[in-house]
């Protein structure tokens, strides 16, 4: 599968989890829910890079996809379920610099470690949702409108950039000297 789905996926799955933010404290179930988008994520980057050497994921990552999907019931991620074909044979052109990509997958490894501890901590919600909204611009650089819908792409420099100015300062001294 073209690595652009993969960020388009990744993508729409941030903005979705951020968007789902109710009140201040954790309800039932919503710590489990994103830990495990988390795994899902984290895994997406490990077969967007699989993808970038040639080995085809695509089957691993819909499985794991799919029992998310159905687990914690999330609609959003249904609708890429049920495409699954369609992504699979469509080849959308995507020309992306390793630099970038490893840039990009860097700091989106970086945000969801910090993204995982978070989570964990009982009053650690507003940061989580701090950190979804850091994060929802960066795989924008890598996928435009293609079958799953979207606008146009991004360069990487202005997804840092929506990143930056979505940080607080102890993430800017954090993030940006090993990154931007």
């Amino acid at each position: 599968m073209d690595i652009s789905y993969y960020y388009h996926i990744l993508g729409n799955g941030i903005v979705f989890a951020k968007g789902s933010q109710e009140g201040r404290r954790w309800k039932p179930g919503e710590q489990n829910r994103l830990n495990a988008e988390i795994v899902l994520w984290s895994g997406m980057i490990r077969h967007i890079e699989a993808e970038i050497k040639g080995e085809d994921n695509a089957e691993e990552f819909f499985e794991e996809l799919r029992d998310v999907t159905y687990k914690y019931r999330l609609p959003y991620y249904l609708k890429i379920c049920n495409m699954k074909e369609d992504l699979m044979i469509a080849y959308p052109s995507t020309e992306c610099k390793k630099e970038d990509t490893d840039k990009i997958n860097d700091l989106l490894r970086n945000l969801l470690s910090d993204l995982s501890i978070a989570v964990i901590d009982k009053g650690g919600k507003d940061q989580a949702y701090r950190i979804l909204n850091v994060m929802h611009n960066l795989p924008k650089a890598f996928y435009g409108k293609d079958i799953l819908g979207g606008t146009g792409r991004i360069t990487v420099q202005e997804a840092l950039e929506y990143a930056r100015l979505s940080m607080t300062p102890e993430m800017k001294e954090k993030y940006i000297d090993s990154t931007f």
